[in-house]
């Protein structure tokens, strides 16, 4: 057979319709298995969930790939802004503390200032290192490594609050934590909040070297019992500087983060050395300690202050009421803060309770005490039960007008800041004004000398009436000298002399000599003025500061309540130095000085409740309103101390009079100065009055004529006179005279 190329190929053999359906019937048949009716049907409604569910998670992935890319978008914006916290202009407050002078003059803590925690800033080098270690390995064991989160710490607290479980712990790094300290979170930990703190960490991370976030963040934290920073702990539990922690102390410290009011040293000794050890494991473990060390450590006692003790008022502070010199001086470092740095008045409130200022005051603490617990003592005003007891007040002032001690009030202080009714409230002085508005003017102008004869008598008509009126309700119509006229408290007297001087000369001595600051412009401008019958009254500080001059040689100081106010960086803000600005001469001051002294030491002297054995005492006796106020302010020669009570205006008991007089009812305020002054003097030395008398002279002058004493004068008396001011010598002979015995007043 050939078998060439062109050979034909086998044809294919093509099968007729009935051909196909025979040989399609002769294959053998293949069945395949199939299971049960409901087999099937369960596998067609997994395979229609399924398809389901990967549609729902095609479409959340679709969901979170935008969100992610969106808030990818936000948090690169967000940490590549400038927005945020910057540590370098971050107003961190810290606690001020006002200083007051202990019974050997050295400066003591008496009060503390903050706006809602104690805190007093401490830079980073002057933080020991072992006391950042402690914080550091405690809280945040990265801190160097991440950049502001420590993403499977994150994670994980993340996954506490999706479980409702207890996330105030665990996540947060110590940036995160200085965020929440400076925001105040520390209740409202919810998850927008924390996003919010992962942020702002990010963002403080990058704009800020880690040494700026911890020193804010030991400055900042939580350390419980209102202390915030390590500087303010340190204080408060062990009565030391940052800088004299001891590791066990450090530890200490750190442990208290956890839970600072549950956890602290004071709160629970127990579970914080039970935190102390573990802090002291982890130093250990990065060998920032030794062994030794940590062992040492690990039992040491720790001495931790008593807060409880009288001691624990310097620096226990929160929800305390200040005393009332601690009031007045806040008062007016915030005033002279407006005035004198130009701060609007919250920047100064801010400043005086968070700007770390120390304020030294003239304050002498265990005179205030005694001031404060003697006016709450019914017992030394009353000398009887009255249903409706007065108000009342007192101050206490050297002659450089460095306040000593003050009282507001004689009931309970309810609060911080209230009105006090000796450096706030305004109230008549009564005869208290005549020696200021019209005897030290009149002797300063050499109008008048110590015997000048003037006649009580009435000095005008007012509604067809005879004015003034005494307080004995009549005139003697003769001839009385200055003195006499001062001492039982004459009202004619001194209206007299306002006459001759002048009303606006009267009236420009108090608000420009003594700077008087209340005065009105209405009724104060007449003879009412000189009897203490005000438009409004003066302040028992500045009538207190206005006596003052009779004891330092006629010059005026501003009453003082602060030395000096220093910043935290040591920088003087404020500063009150003596002015001693001159009011009158030298040798007025010393004549009205020996003038009032005749007020305590007459037998008919108005002030004589107030005499002392040991001390010379020099004083004016003042009341008002239908025997509702009393006051009086005396001199001695170490202090000048004003003392006035009386209703309030507004009180129900003094518009519908009560209790009509008081009287009989009440201990005279002079009386209350003599027994003030002899517990606070009893351990002075006896003294006078150290005044220039270089231009004073002691004559003896006739009681009849007022002129210095003739031959012929058989009654005399002696007075203190300027040497260019001397009356002429009295020619007459009157050997026997009149009595001139004066008119006894218990009162003016």
């Amino acid at each position: 057979m050939s078998t060439n190329g062109n050979q034909k190929k086998p044809q294919k053999k093509v099968m007729r319709g009935s051909e196909y359906r025979e040989a399609e019937a002769k294959k053998p048949v293949i069945r395949h298995k199939r299971g049960p009716v409901g087999v099937r049907a369960a596998k067609s409604v997994v395979f229609s969930i399924g398809k389901v569910f990967l549609t729902i998670c095609l479409i959340l992935l679709i969901i979170c790939c935008i969100l992610g890319t969106a808030l990818t978008v936000f948090v690169m914006k967000y940490v590549d802004s400038d927005t945020g916290i910057d540590l370098n202009e971050l107003d961190v407050y810290s606690t001020s503390t006002v200083y007051g002078l202990d019974s050997e003059g050295n400066a003591k803590a008496m009060q503390s200032l903050h706006l809602s925690g104690r805190k007093e800033w401490v830079d980073l080098d002057k933080i020991p290192q072992h006391v950042q270690d402690a914080f550091v390995y405690t809280e945040d064991q990265r801190f160097m490594d991440h950049e502001g989160v420590d993403w499977g710490r994150t994670l994980s607290s993340f996954l506490k609050l999706a479980l409702k479980q207890d996330a105030s712990q665990g996540g947060s790094t110590i940036t995160q934590q200085l965020i929440k300290n400076i925001n105040r979170d520390f209740d409202n930990r919810t998850i927008d909040v924390k996003i919010r703190e992962i942020l702002g960490a990010l963002q403080l991370e990058r704009h800020n070297p880690k040494k700026a976030i911890l020193e804010a963040y030991l400055n900042y934290i939580d350390l419980g019992n209102g202390n915030y920073g390590v500087q303010a702990a340190s204080e408060y539990y062990f009565d030391k500087d940052v800088s004299e922690l001891t590791y066990a102390e450090a530890a200490s410290l750190a442990a208290t983060t956890k839970s600072p009011n549950n956890i602290n040293i004071m709160a629970n000794p127990e579970r914080n050395k039970e935190r102390r050890a573990y802090t002291l494991s982890k130093m250990l473990e990065f060998n920032t300690i030794t062994q030794e060390e940590y062992e040492e450590s690990l039992n040491e006692e720790i001495a931790v202050m008593d807060r409880k003790g009288e001691d624990s008022k310097v620096l226990e502070s929160d929800n305390k009421i200040y005393n009332w010199y601690v009031d007045a001086t806040v008062k007016k470092v915030i005033q002279d803060l407006q005035d004198q740095c130009g701060m609007t008045e919250s920047e100064a409130k801010e400043k005086v309770n968070g700007g770390g200022l120390k304020i030294y005051t003239s304050c002498q603490i265990d005179m205030q005490n005694y001031l404060e617990e003697y006016f709450l003592d019914d017992s030394n005003f009353f000398g009887s039960k009255l249903e409706h007891p007065p108000e009342g007040a007192g101050i206490i002032m050297d002659y450089q007008g460095n306040v000593q001690a003050v009282v507001g009030s004689r009931n309970e202080k309810e609060g911080n800041l209230v009105l006090s009714r000796a450096t706030d409230d305004v109230r008549s002085a009564g005869s208290a004004m005549k020696p200021i508005t019209t005897y030290a003017p009149a002797i300063n102008s050499d109008l008048i000398t110590w015997s000048s004869m003037l006649v009580d008598e009435p000095k005008k008509k007012i509604n067809g009436k005879d004015w003034p009126g005494n307080y004995e309700d009549y005139w003697t119509r003769k001839g009385l000298s200055t003195v006499d006229a001062l001492i039982v408290s004459k009202n004619t007297i001194p209206v007299e002399l306002m006459q001759r001087l002048g009303i606006d000369y009267c009236y420009n001595f108090l608000k420009d000599n003594l700077h008087i600051s209340t005065l009105g412009d209405g009724i104060d401008r007449s003879e009412n003025l000189t009897l203490g019958m005000t438009e409004r009254g003066v302040k028992l500080d500045e009538l207190c500061a206005a006596y003052a001059i009779f004891g330092n040689n006629g010059n005026y100081n501003t009453p003082k309540y602060y030395t000096k106010v220093v910043d935290i960086n040591g920088k003087v803000l404020l500063e009150n130095e003596p002015e001693n600005s001159y009011a009158i001469d030298a040798s007025s001051a010393y004549i009205m000085n020996k003038m009032m002294q005749q007020v305590i030491e007459a037998p008919n002297g108005t002030g004589r409740q107030a005499r002392m054995n040991r001390f010379t005492i020099a004083g004016k006796t003042g009341t008002s309103d239908d025997n509702l106020e009393f006051s009086f302010v005396g001199l001695n020669p170490y202090y000048v101390m004003a003392i006035r009570f009386g209703y309030d205006q507004n009180d129900e008991t003094y518009t519908t009079k009560k209790e009509r007089s008081i009287k009989n009812k009440v201990y005279k305020p002079q009386t209350v100065y003599k027994d003030i002054m002899t517990d606070l003097l009893k351990d002075y030395d006896n003294a006078d009055f150290d005044l220039d008398d270089s231009e004073v002279v002691e004559k003896r002058y006739c009681t009849v004529s007022g002129m210095l004493a003739g031959s012929g004068c058989g009654s005399t008396k002696v007075g203190y006179y300027k040497k260019s001011n001397l009356p002429g010598t009295c020619t007459m002979s009157h050997y026997t005279t009149e009595s001139d015995e004066d008119t006894e007043s218990d009162d003016e």
